[in-house]
């Protein structure tokens, strides 16, 4: 029955996490957000350009 435990500890740190994320993220804003879903799959893919 270890892993019902650490699964439930996981779900219990993800809520808590998502809501202490909740000031920091409003004071990004929106443009951050937009400007990090632009700016992060290059850095992911770069290995695949040629």
């Amino acid at each position: 029955m270890g892993y019902e435990w650490l699964a439930l500890g996981a779900a219990f740190l993800w809520a808590i996490a998502s809501l202490l994320s909740v000031t920091p993220a409003r004071h990004l804003g929106t443009f951050a957000t937009v400007d990090g879903e632009w700016v992060a799959p290059p850095l992911f893919l770069r290995r695949w350009h040629f």
